[in-house]
């Protein structure tokens, strides 16, 4: 992969990443400014728990999916079988987890009063599966610029005009506005996607051999990345859940805030991660090794040259942006902003080790690591929410993150062979010129 390549493509998927993430962060601005604090709390809290309710339907299959339709596609097989299996096994987690909604929501929600949304939740998780369904699909056909303009793109444009025009008739905003906007959206995206999938792809049936493959064979393996999925965004969405109900949902506000903010400079790196993945699977199934490490060395570079300016930035400046952005009540989400940028950019320089390990079909090594750090979590954050509030959980939080990417790097080095993080090789091999 060129160094031409990768910046072409970067621009493209960074561009949209961009917008996205403006987008995001106004919608973000104007919820806090018009509910405050303690409401924005709410939401936050709520949609931290709307968040682990899907994920198990989302999460691993996509993964999966990039890796076996990049496969299929250089080795001039369809992967139809493959998009059929994924989609019926994802839509079978769906029902269930609508079956436990359903049964056990007052439960599962912790008595917040959401029984009046269980329809639109449930349309909502079918929607968001089929939706990240179709965008892993155009991502193995190496199609990453319309892929991520489906996944974040238009959800953030169609809640944006929402807002405007509810705003704009002096009209309040409420939860299940907000719940309804985001259904509506999820739902343009996928009719969006589902076409865009079937003009580039199912069109072109007839050019491929059918692609044969074992279901039982498949299903370790989405078992592991899924399980890797639903612990990965557990060890991001427990603390917002943990600090309202051990704290305050006007902390839980606070950690929202700094989590959108520090988003701003880690989208720069899902756009690299995005743009690579494909090559990365390709590389290793080829045996080409040092193709492999050429790549993680742009890789991490890239990364870590985006994404410096933007934490020292934050370091010496956030407070001011917050209050700037988000108002003076607002101010408290600064000391978490800083600890999450930090463990974020120890993250960024030891490599995308997860995507390596999941590209390579080595799940099951970063499985067994965010497993060990999920109850090394679950240990630590009740106590550290419980003694400091909202500070003691980004603490917690950013170790275990620091943490499992380390112990992940180590676990590609000794696996696979090559190094991800940063370090002098990295920019010496850099100088040579590149395949």
């Amino acid at each position: 992969m060129s160094w031409q390549y990768l910046l072409k493509k970067l621009f493209g998927v960074t561009g949209i990443q961009v917008a996205s993430k403006l987008l995001t962060l106004t919608i973000s601005v104007v919820l806090a400014r018009e509910l405050g604090p303690e409401n924005f709390g709410n939401y936050g809290f709520i949609l931290s728990l709307l968040i682990l309710l899907s994920t198990p339907a989302i999460s691993g299959v996509n993964d999966f999916l990039v890796r076996e339709v990049s496969s299929c596609v250089r080795e001039q097989y369809h992967p139809k079988k493959i998009i059929y299996f994924t989609g019926a096994y994802s839509l079978t987690i769906s029902v269930f987890l609508s079956i436990v909604l359903i049964l056990f929501g007052s439960l599962i929600f912790g008595g917040e009063n959401l029984g009046q949304y269980n329809t639109q939740l449930i349309l909502l998780v079918f929607v968001r599966t089929l939706l990240y369904l179709n965008v892993a699909i155009l991502n193995g056909y190496a199609k990453s610029v319309l892929s991520q303009f489906f996944s974040v793109m238009v959800n953030p444009i169609v809640l944006c005009v929402y807002i405007f025009f509810k705003l704009r008739f002096s009209e309040p905003l409420t939860l299940e506005d907000v719940i309804n906007a985001y259904l509506s959206a999820s739902s343009i995206s996928l009719s969006m996607a589902f076409l865009a999938s079937f003009i580039f792809i199912f069109r072109n049936d007839a050019a491929f051999v059918v692609q044969g493959f074992s279901f039982k064979d498949c299903l370790p393996s989405i078992f592991r990345l899924s399980a890797i999925g639903v612990i990965s965004t557990a060890n991001y969405e427990l603390a917002p859940v943990l600090i309202g109900l051990l704290n305050d949902h006007e902390s839980v506000a606070y950690y929202r805030v700094a989590m959108q903010m520090a988003s701003i400079f880690v989208f720069f790196i899902a756009g690299v991660n995005v743009i690579t993945s494909p090559e990365i699977a390709h590389s290793y199934q080829k045996g080409d090794k040092d193709k492999l490490q050429n790549t993680l060395n742009k890789v991490v570079a890239t990364n870590v040259i985006i994404s410096l300016p933007i934490v020292l930035a934050f370091i010496v400046f956030g407070e001011e942006i917050i209050i700037r952005l988000f108002g003076v009540e607002y101010r408290g989400a600064y000391i978490v902003l800083v600890v999450i940028v930090l463990a974020q950019f120890i993250n960024i320089s030891s490599g995308p080790v997860a995507m390596v390990l999941h590209m390579t079909g080595h799940e099951n090594k970063s499985l067994e690591t965010l497993t060990y750090s999920f109850i090394v979590l679950l240990l630590t954050m009740p106590i550290m929410t419980h003694l400091y509030g909202v500070n003691g959980a980004a603490f917690s939080a950013a170790i275990v993150m620091i943490y499992w990417n380390l112990r992940m790097a180590v676990e590609v080095k000794k696996t696979i062979g090559v190094k991800t993080w940063l370090s002098l090789d990295t920019f010496n091999a850099l100088r040579n010129k590149t395949k």
